[in-house]
């Protein structure tokens, strides 16, 4: 069965940077998932059967 990868990117409110890799069968409809940021557990959700990964990066703010 062929699968279909989404990647998903967003700031979450305690501001990191949030990368979620998912998956879903080509041949039915998706669901819905949740995603709770690893560092302050805010929730996202993302239109796939099934996350892979999720990963996090700090944003630098510049202050000029």
């Amino acid at each position: 069965m062929p699968f279909i990868r989404t990647v998903s990117r967003w700031r979450c409110k305690c501001g990191v940077s949030i990368k979620a890799i998912g998956e879903s069968a080509r041949d039915k409809s998706r669901s819905r998932v949740m995603v709770p940021c690893p560092t302050c557990g805010a929730q996202q959700f993302l239109d796939v059967d099934k996350i892979i990964s999720v990963t996090t990066e700090m944003m630098e703010i510049s202050q000029e």
